[in-house]
């Protein structure tokens, strides 16, 4: 029996770029579900494994994902995009790991890059997420229990790739589920490889404006503040592209501006 539905987004053929895709995986634990895009091709993708296709003329991560989550089957999910490859034996890590957590609504775990490094500083500890930690989850680092939420569409279309707001989304969703009261953790292993060029942070001029945006929609008021400590944060990273005076400013018009 199927156990763990991979779910994953792609927009027009990309996704035949990626031959290692279904290297690791174990059809007999996991379905494939593949939202492809078509925006600027009307051909519809032909995958050479074990896959149900959903073809649609429409943009935006956030309804990708929503409607992979609509047609998913197994009572664990994990959020996949279409460039990254699976580690060796990495359903029996997420079996795993809900056996030993079997109130979790949410588990998120690492990244490798290609060179088989951790994508980025991670805990080195297994536990529940905090507020702070969870923000930090990405959207493919995350799996989830299906059946603990309510919402068949928990992604917030207004946010993310080809939204108006084009990033957030998995912050949002991450957050949302966390304020919600459903118990999130962590696991302190890899389950997926990455390219790490492909999702770098980039600190160009509208950034700080987009990231008011998410940051007034996951945190409500507070928000602002968190903004503030954000922008001081970073400001190493950002400094030789923009002053702090313009990072802050920028983040403010932001919050203010609702992205619908």
């Amino acid at each position: 029996m199927k156990k763990i539905s991979l779910l994953v987004s792609t927009v027009d053929l990309n996704f035949k770029q990626n031959k290692s895709f279904a290297e690791h995986i174990d059809f007999s634990l996991c379905e494939v579900i593949v939202v492809q895009q078509r925006i600027n091709v009307d051909e519809v993708l032909d995958l050479d494994f074990e896959a149900k296709v959903i073809s649609v003329k429409e943009k935006g991560l956030a309804k990708s994902r929503n409607r992979a989550w609509a047609a998913a089957t197994c009572p664990i999910a994990l959020i996949c995009d279409d460039d990254i490859q699976f580690v060796k034996g990495f359903e029996h890590r997420i079996l795993s790991a809900y056996a030993q957590y079997p109130d979790a609504a949410l588990i998120s775990y690492q990244i490798n890059d290609e060179q088989g490094r951790p994508y980025k500083d991670y805990h080195l500890e297994n536990g529940p997420h905090t507020f702070r930690s969870v923000l930090r989850v990405n959207s493919v680092e995350m799996s989830v229990r299906l059946n603990k939420f309510s919402r068949r569409s928990p992604f917030d279309e207004q946010f993310g790739l080809g939204a108006t707001c084009p990033t957030g989304e998995d912050t949002i969703f991450a957050m949302d589920t966390f304020k919600s009261g459903l118990p999130c953790y962590y696991m302190a292993e890899p389950l997926v490889i990455h390219p790490l060029e492909s999702s770098g942070k980039t600190f160009d001029q509208s950034y700080p404006y987009y990231r008011g945006q998410v940051y007034a929609r996951a945190f409500a008021w507070m928000g602002l503040p968190f903004g503030l400590y954000f922008a001081l944060k970073k400001y190493p990273l950002y400094k030789e592209k923009m002053g702090l005076f313009h990072f802050v400013s920028s983040f403010i018009r932001g919050f203010f501006k609702d992205p619908a």
